[in-house]
């Protein structure tokens, strides 16, 4: 997963150089724009009830007014992470499409999860990153 593509699929901007990982955490910090995140899950055609059942995004944070909204750091946070999970998902199976449909599957290696609920703690993010990573070198799953 690069740091590039989390921008990228954000819509988010450095200007002219290449992003870190401090730009990451700055972001996080200052909370994600909420257009930005409606514009991201339009266009990998996720749902927010799957936010809201999956990450814990409340509901209040959608029903805000105003372009220049942003999420707080918690949501943030989340929305980073099933940013940074779908980029490294979409480096190891190759497209978008199969990114998304494996996120939204049950995965045997997972306990027979999905592995988008087990998005909302670390642990579970860890052990999705896992597999995918075993995936990529070819261990079987």
């Amino acid at each position: 997963m690069t740091v590039a593509s989390v921008f990228k699929y954000l819509g988010l901007d450095t200007g002219r150089r290449r992003p870190t990982e401090r730009d990451l955490i700055e972001k996080v910090r200052e909370g994600l724009p909420l257009d930005k995140v409606r514009a991201f899950l339009d266009d990998w055609q996720l749902t927010r009830e799957e936010l809201h059942r999956n990450l814990h995004v409340s509901r209040s944070a959608w029903s805000r007014k105003g372009r220049n909204q942003r999420l707080n750091q918690a949501q943030s946070e989340r929305i980073m992470r099933l940013v940074e999970v779908l980029a490294l998902a979409v480096e190891v199976l190759g497209s978008e499409e199969l990114a998304v449909r494996w996120l939204r599957d049950p995965n045997r290696a997972l306990g027979n999860e999905c592995p988008m609920a087990l998005l909302d703690t670390d642990t579970g993010t860890r052990w999705v990153e896992a597999v995918l990573l075993r995936i990529e070198h070819g261990i079987y799953s």
